[in-house]
């Protein structure tokens, strides 16, 4: 996750397989060999794997939650027609040009131990937009999918995609978050997680997976481990054909997803370890490449070195050679992580916010904060979470607190190393590390400007009609209590109306024209 950040800048083919092949029952073709997918008890309906059955359980009885649907409920579009956004122009776009922000959390820190699956109980997704989340960044973690190096573990595909239906069903969009950390749960003093044990370089020692709290100070132990950089190094060069694996398996997943509309996107390559010039940047070239020839309209995420997440050290990407992608990096503030002390000052979150910005203004792609967060136990941990996400607001970025862990309990905490970012504990609850609080949800036009204040919030933008409505997440009950929301509209010949059981303020018009809205309570 986030420790990376305080290694500093320490460490700085083409694609081919067939369609289809002769190949044994229950596996397929990929890369030049057959792979086979476990199969399990339960019928395969629900698999990501599966590209015919993703068109009957992904939502379709409720699609009234859709982020970005300024007209949910008055007509029988399927979620694939709601769903589908793009990166362009700096920008999620939605299918009727409406500007989309994502909101949401990482789901989940328990996930990279086994049983790898969060939880089963889907229901405990059901409070998530009422919280203002729009989207998940849904962990995966490839030692749980291909543990025996050639078999696909259908069962754990099948927990996964419940949960990604589940979301889609609430109206929440999915990331597919390829996860690791220190490259393996056999490195770093089994501090690490991710690739499976197959993966690791011929020559390592391996270490015993642990993950318990003695793996606190895990970004130490990893980043002293000659073996960890040793496997990752093997890994670019594709020593064992394990950069080959790689790629086979953002195949088969976006072969898997092409269909299911509420899966926007891949997050390619958690926190990676590697020359970003020479080595990350071909991968996810040739990621790219797998996954555009099943998934054409899935959005890419990319971050650069772990040690950008402080936003101090500038990522060496080149620009990739592929459209419709996102600049996904994270930020954590040294200190405050570290230390479990937020001074109240903004400089350095300022900078990260500067450093994050100015690379996706450059490439001219929207930016996207795949993780931020801080332990509950920091002080000042309120006034912290209120800055990160007044800087989100500033910049109308998108982005996933780490981390909604419903398996969260106060022995193991978040589950993974002893770390406790969970915004919920076991009840449910929220805890003083999240604040249910408003945010720009879909802008029909150019936003301009998004303030809260107080009690007051804001916002601005140029309203063009012909890309719908205009939403703001507006949780008017938490903010005023019983208090009816007063909206004041300047500019413009525009209704706003609020629908409290969403939370959602909406606005629309029939002329075009800049726009500034006000509600305070009434």
């Amino acid at each position: 996750m986030h420790f990376a950040l305080l290694l500093s800048s320490l460490f700085a083919a083409s694609l081919f397989w067939s369609c289809s092949d002769h190949c044994p029952e229950g596996s397929e073709w990929l890369n030049g060999q057959c792979r086979t997918v476990a199969a399990d008890d339960d019928d395969d309906s629900s698999a990501i794997g599966d590209d015919d059955s993703g068109d009957d359980d992904s939502g379709d009885d409720d699609d009234s939650g859709a982020t970005g649907d300024d007209d949910s409920g008055d007509d029988d579009s399927s979620p694939a027609d709601q769903a589908l956004l793009r990166a362009e122009s700096g920008r999620f776009l939605d299918a009727q040009g409406g500007e989309v922000i994502l909101r949401g959390v990482n789901v989940a820190g328990n996930s990279k131990v086994p049983p790898f699956v969060p939880f089963t109980d889907l229901s405990l997704m059901d409070p998530l937009p009422s919280l203002g989340v729009n989207v998940i960044r849904l962990l995966f973690t490839w030692e749980a999918f291909e543990g025996t190096r050639g078999v696909y573990d259908k069962g754990y595909l099948d927990a996964i995609t419940a949960i990604a239906d589940a979301a889609w069903a609430l109206g929440i969009y999915v990331i597919v978050d390829f996860h690791q950390d220190g490259f393996s749960r056999y490195h770093g003093g089994g501090c690490g997680d991710g690739f499976p044990q197959w993966a690791v370089h011929a020559g390592a020692s391996l270490d015993t997976p642990d993950n318990s709290d003695g793996c606190a100070n895990w970004a130490i132990q990893i980043s002293t481990d000659l073996d960890m950089h040793d496997s990752f190094s093997a890994f670019y060069a594709d020593e064992n054909g394990v950069r080959s694996a790689y790629i086979e398996l953002w195949a088969h997943l976006a072969s898997h997803c092409a269909d299911r509309a509420g899966v926007i996107g891949f997050d390619l390559f958690n926190e990676p370890w590697a020359l970003e010039a020479t080595e990350l940047s071909p991968l996810y070239e040739d990621a790219a490449a797998a996954i555009r020839q099943r998934a054409a309209d899935k959005i890419l995420f990319i971050e650069g070195h772990g040690s950008t997440n402080n936003g101090v050290i500038q990522t060496q990407l080149l620009e990739p050679g592929f459209d419709n992608y996102a600049y996904a990096p994270h930020f954590y503030e040294t200190a405050v992580i570290t230390t479990h002390l937020f001074s109240g000052l903004s400089t350095a979150t300022n900078l990260g916010f500067s450093t994050m910005s100015s690379k996706a203004n450059d490439w001219g792609v929207p930016l996207f904060v795949g993780e931020f967060g801080a332990f509950e136990d920091t002080f000042g941990v309120e006034g912290y979470m209120d800055l990160q996400y007044e800087r989100l607001d500033d910049h109308f970025a998108s982005g996933t607190q780490w981390n909604w862990t419903p398996g969260w309990t106060a022995e193991e905490a978040d589950g993974w190393n002893g770390e406790d970012l969970s915004i919920i504990d076991d009840n449910g609850a929220l805890r003083a590390n999240f604040e249910v609080r408003p945010g720009p949800r879909r802008i029909a036009g150019e936003p301009l400007e998004f303030d809260h204040e107080d009690d007051t919030v804001s916002m601005r933008w140029q309203h063009d009609p012909s890309r719908g409505a205009t939403e703001i997440f507006l949780p008017a009950d938490v903010l005023w209590g019983t208090n009816s929301p007063a909206i004041s509209v300047s500019g413009g010949d525009i209704d706003c109306s609020y629908h409290a059981t969403a939370r959602l303020l909406s606005c629309s018009g029939a002329n075009s024209g800049e726009v500034f809205v006000e509600i305070s309570s009434g």
